[in-house]
């Protein structure tokens, strides 16, 4: 399904490699795109979604844009009728009034995660998610209740260094109050050149607070091991983000710790807001071996079960550090973790995004991501919103560079102690 749904975009985005291409021949590719998208989007979201819903949205951001009175319609003919007298009326804008309606399908499905990425957005997810270096204040986004709230900033970054924390709401960003505005045009103001200031206006505990952040150049850290020198020997791995290779770099630690014959082991995710799902999903199977990670549900609650890949590998006796800015493959690994007590979890409740994203890349250089299941512990508890909660709570879970001032790092080794 993924495979149609981004050969639907290529059809969808054709007209940017074609000039040369009749309007009518253009209009008839997106017309069949726009009817293939929302039919995948009808079988690939993990909620049903009525296609009247999906054609709506379109017609919404179109009329939105092009300030037009259009009576909502109720079946597939109608809404093609409506394209086309849009393509009548604005025939050398065929290309935007599809990418309007696509990205209005997706505004459509009233899910906070689901986004449409334009060419500037698209490009800095690319960068980020390969792990390449790119410019920015450095933090994670995600909407809430409507609103964007930093997941977790990223190490070392600009944003850390300001102060900014995880589960703060932004309010303000380069003067602009941001409530209402659409979600691309919040996003693209965080854009800008490296060494620029970006104001920022966020909402903590009830209190308004004014950041002033430098862009500069960054990149996701690759995960980090050390051996920490207290009493008995303790193995401790920071994972700052799962990347496709997060689970083969932290294998390579582990097989170091277990060949040096340290039993105990500290991870440390800490304001890691997750990335890449299979990876932890292998990371986890070295641990659990050949046992269920996840149950995720899909369109219309169809259950599967997410299995491990591999034996067994690694058998210490194991501390997860988390806090608020832990989330998503963080919690799926964290999870199953703490279900199977394999691992004892230490630190803050995590951030609760219980949803998997499939991205996909559209012709056009321009992108977009959909929530394609919901997912469980193996328990089949909802934490969704919720987070998980650690065995032992610490009131100041915030990671610091020396150990000794580390309250999580101090009580995951004396609980190891035990």
């Amino acid at each position: 399904m993924k495979n149609k749904f981004f050969y639907s975009f290529i059809y969808l985005f054709v007209f940017l490699l074609c000039v040369n291409t009749a309007h009518a021949q253009q209009q008839n590719y997106i017309i069949k795109s726009l009817l293939d998208i929302a039919s995948t989007i009808r079988s690939e979201f993990y909620k049903q979604v009525p296609e009247e819903t999906l054609y709506n949205g379109a017609l919404k951001e179109i009329k939105q844009k092009y300030n037009l009175d259009v009576p909502a319609v109720k079946d597939q003919r109608q809404f093609v009728s409506a394209i086309s007298s849009f393509f009548k009326k604005y025939p050398s804008d065929s290309g935007k009034i599809g990418e309007l309606a696509v990205k209005g399908m997706i505004k459509s499905l009233n899910d906070q995660y689901s986004l449409f990425f334009d060419t500037q957005q698209w490009e800095y997810f690319k960068k980020v998610s390969s792990g390449s270096e790119f410019t920015g204040i450095g933090v994670e986004l995600a909407k809430k209740n409507g609103n964007f709230i930093i997941v977790s900033p990223v190490y070392g970054s600009s944003a850390q260094k300001a102060g900014l924390r995880a589960g703060d709401v932004i309010v303000g960003v380069a003067g602009k109050n941001v409530k209402g505005m659409d979600d691309l045009d919040v996003l693209n103001l965080f854009d800008g050149y490296a060494n620029t200031i970006l104001d920022l206006q966020v909402v903590r505990n009830g209190q308004v607070k004014n950041f002033k952040v430098k862009r500069t150049p960054l990149s996701m850290h690759a995960p980090k091991g050390s051996i920490l020198k207290a009493g008995d020997q303790v193995g401790y791995v920071r994972i700052f983000y799962f990347s496709d290779k997060t689970d083969l770099e932290v294998k390579k630690y582990l097989e170091n710790m277990k060949n040096r014959g340290i039993k105990k082991l500290i991870i440390d995710l800490r304001d890691n807001p997750g990335g890449d799902f299979k990876a932890s999903v292998r990371l986890a199977s070295m641990f659990l071996g050949r046992q269920t990670v996840v149950t995720r549900t899909r369109n219309g609650g169809v259950s599967e079960k997410v299995v491990g890949d591999s034996d067994k590998i690694f058998d210490f006796k194991t501390v997860i550090l988390v806090n608020r800015g832990s989330a998503s493959a963080s919690e799926v690994f964290s999870g199953a973790m703490q279900d199977y007590k394999i691992a004892t979890l230490i630190g803050e409740q995590t951030f609760g995004k219980a949803l998997i994203q499939s991205v996909y890349g559209l012709q056009g250089n321009a992108g977009c991501k959909i929530t394609t299941a919901k997912y469980y512990p193996p328990s089949g508890r909802d934490i969704l919103y919720k987070g998980l909660t650690p065995s032992f709570k610490v009131a100041t879970p915030e990671p610091r560079e020396k150990v000794s001032d580390d309250v999580c790092i101090n009580t995951a080794l004396n609980y190891l102690k035990k």
